[in-house]
């Protein structure tokens, strides 16, 4: 997130104050504590699951880290000018940058892991069962160990739990894994489920699946534009 840092130390304090201007939640230079940010991810959260065709939630978290860098700098500054800051409010401002830069940081990873999945439905001749099955355990391994909060809790439940209609599809690949894997050292209704059926049984899923994980197409082209490869 280096470049964002060179971009808010460059911005003059007009372009400061229009920042705030945009996102009026954070307008003051005082943050009381990690629950008011978490409130405002829960507001973001519920309208990203009513309309994540049309949400910006991915924007909105990097215009937050945004906010926060320029809390930072601002503060920086006014250190430097002889200004006291409550000691829990630095506390506060840091914490909170660094778990957004986690979150970050995790989206990036599970959006490269989804990449590769819509490689996996439109390139299915050059993927055998170890290998779709190697992408998916990287997935869930990403879901089930993601160390920042915030994407734990927007991401990883959500899959793991079916609760989002969106990742829904996610959970439902991820425990055909889990099927697939038993499926070899078991027989189902005394029929011993052959490696090629199970191949097809999870290239068959992302078939019927793949408008539903398009839809996080959006995500990749803004993170992939603005947070991977900036200009």
């Amino acid at each position: 997130m280096s470049f964002l840092k060179e971009i808010i130390d460059s911005v003059e304090e007009a372009e400061m104050v229009q920042l705030k201007v945009r996102f009026p939640k954070f307008k003051s230079d005082v943050l009381s504590c990690n629950a008011e940010i978490m409130t405002y991810f829960d507001e973001v959260y519920v309208e990203f699951l009513k309309k994540p065709e049309k949400t910006d939630f991915i924007e909105r978290l990097v215009l937050l880290y945004d906010e926060l860098l320029i809390l930072k700098h601002s503060t920086e500054q006014g250190i430097k000018k002889g200004v006291h800051y409550e000691g829990e409010y630095l506390k506060t401002l840091l914490e909170s940058l660094q778990e957004l830069d986690n979150t970050l940081t995790e989206l990036k990873i599970i959006c490269s892991i989804h990449e590769r999945f819509l490689g996996m439905t439109e390139n299915i001749s050059k993927y055998n069962s170890s290998e779709s099955l190697k992408i998916l355990k990287e997935l869930e391994d990403i879901m089930h160990n993601t160390k920042s909060p915030l994407a734990g809790k927007y991401f990883r439940e959500e899959i793991a739990l079916q609760k989002s209609s969106m990742f829904h599809n996610f959970g439902k690949l991820i425990r055909t894994k889990y099927i697939i894997s038993l499926s070899k050292e078991k027989t189902i209704n005394g029929i011993k489920v052959m490696e090629n059926i199970e191949v097809d049984n999870i290239l068959e899923l992302l078939y019927k699946y793949n408008h539903q994980i398009r839809k996080l197409d959006y995500i990749i082209d803004f993170l992939w534009e603005f947070v991977l490869y900036p200009s």
